[in-house]
């Protein structure tokens, strides 16, 4: 899509038959009220509709495409429900396939929200799958994440006490992080596990708390490796270990620029702010500074 415009006739047909599914699960359950959103890729592309239109004939759903910065709102909102953000500044960042999320809090208010149209796999195909090794293409990404975030932080000169960050770099991050303590490889499930007990994952890294020097020490490490080498990472899953470099640089970029030494793992995503407004029919925020 971040070449041509367009959505890959072959990823709408599975996300169609995805959503179905999971429509009819829905109802079967007795649910009244089924909601879907979709995120940058449908957001960008120029033939949205035929998404749309794909999802409520096949299973009757309205699809919601919603801005970045929806987004990172949502993000926020599911966020505050698992950690205690009231006191001092800190940070949600959502790191996503084709777009990133960070939003600015102080003392459980949102401050602001930024959203850029580049996520890991977005970064990993315009830079020619760097990360083989420290490359020429590696640092060309490292040049191109800090410019974007000076100039969406131009504004921003203070320091964040600590950010909850969430996406499947995260999870995956933080598998990596169990399993290489000792003992740690029951607790880290490898690549299948990663595919066949999500909730197993979800559970083990909720809450861990990750540093800066940590992430950059791991970054070290994978940029090191050739791809077969990161597909055996304990912790790492093989699709993930194709794009978990561009996932861990913008990790570690984004703390470095807001002089954060640490971070919690979020296993939520926007699915749980979503379900939040939807339980609790929250107002939305209006007095979000819009970056």
């Amino acid at each position: 899509m971040d070449k041509t415009g367009h959505l890959d006739e072959g990823s709408v047909r599975k996300s169609v038959e995805a959503v179905q599914a999971m429509a009819l699960a829905a109802k079967g359950h007795g649910a009244e009220l089924v909601r879907a959103v979709a995120t940058s890729a449908v957001r960008e592309a120029s033939d949205a509709w035929v998404f749309v239109d794909a999802v409520r004939a096949a299973s009757g759903v309205e699809v919601e495409i919603i801005t970045g910065h929806e987004e990172g709102r949502l993000a926020f909102v599911g966020a505050t429900r698992a950690f205690d953000l009231h006191k001092g500044a800190h940070a949600v960042l959502d790191v996503g396939g084709g777009s990133s999320e960070l939003v600015l809090v102080e003392h459980g208010k949102v401050k602001r929200i930024i959203s850029w149209p580049v996520g890991v796999v977005r970064l990993t195909e315009r830079f020619g799958k760097p990360a083989i090794a420290p490359t020429e293409g590696f640092e060309q990404m490292k040049k191109f994440l800090d410019k974007m975030l000076e100039r969406g932080l131009r504004r921003f000169d203070g320091t964040i006490r600590t950010m909850v960050a969430t996406g499947g770099t995260l999870s995956s991050l933080g598998l990596m992080r169990l399993a290489s303590q000792p003992g740690g490889g029951s607790a880290a499930a490898h690549a299948g596990q990663w595919t066949h007990d999500r909730q197993h994952v979800a559970h083990a890294v909720q809450g861990l708390e990750l540093t800066r020097r940590h992430i950059r020490d791991t970054l070290k490490q994978l940029c090191g490796m050739t791809p077969a080498e990161r597909a055996r990472v304990p912790g790492l899953s093989r699709d993930r270990s194709e794009i978990i470099v561009a996932g861990a640089l913008t990790v570690h970029r984004v703390m470095k620029r807001l002089r954060c030494k640490k971070l919690w793992v979020h296993s939520g995503s926007i699915r749980d702010g979503v379900l939040a407004e939807i339980f609790e029919k929250r107002t939305p925020l209006t007095d979000v500074a819009k970056a």
